[in-house]
């Protein structure tokens, strides 16, 4: 046994060696959590926000879940977005970014980048699923600062999330200390 396990400090060490006595859970946010409106118009050729989520107080969220080497404790990105055309709501293609920003909105760190043609692997499927582990190297966001997907379309769209569309789906995973 070494030195470190032998001190027991208890789950003291947090990510990029923050000394954190907060516990980890994982825990996947959907489109509702980032978005209250049902439509959000998106302009071509630049980055919109899609959604935001406000970090509650005495949390901690990183973007995320599990080790790479751990595959059992990943959590799994997936993002189909649809427009708001009445009969049969088209694919909305882009590139979508995972961004930190404080309580200020200042400060962004982009953690992810992807396009959506990527990110449509499967909701059930494992094998097809896209991981999303904890991204550690990234400071953890805390309490009134803020967890934003924006997208940048390839044309202007009107993305459609009211829930009898049943179309729009977005599952993000995320590490919450508390």
């Amino acid at each position: 046994m070494g030195i470190l396990s032998r001190l027991n400090l208890g789950g003291m060490m947090g990510n990029a060696g923050q000394i954190n006595d907060k516990q980890p859970f994982p825990r996947t946010l959907n489109y509702r959590v980032f978005q209250s409106n049902t439509e959000v118009s998106l302009k071509a050729g630049e980055f919109n926000v899609l959604g935001e989520y406000v970090v509650p107080f005495q949390n901690e969220i990183a973007w995320g879940t599990g080790k790479e080497t751990i595959p059992d404790t990943l959590g799994f990105i997936y993002i189909d977005l649809h427009d708001n055309t009445p009969t049969t709501a088209v694919q909305v293609e882009g590139l979508v970014r995972l961004v930190q920003k404080n309580a200020n909105d200042a400060g962004d760190k982009i953690v992810f980048e992807e396009r959506t043609e990527m990110l449509r692997g499967s909701k059930t499927d494992k094998r097809q699923k896209i991981a999303l582990p904890e991204k550690v190297e990234y400071p953890r966001v805390g309490a009134q600062s803020k967890l934003v997907v924006e997208i940048k379309p390839d044309s202007d769209v009107t993305v459609d999330a009211s829930p009898d569309s049943g179309e729009t789906v977005m599952l993000l995973p995320v590490t919450v200390y508390q």
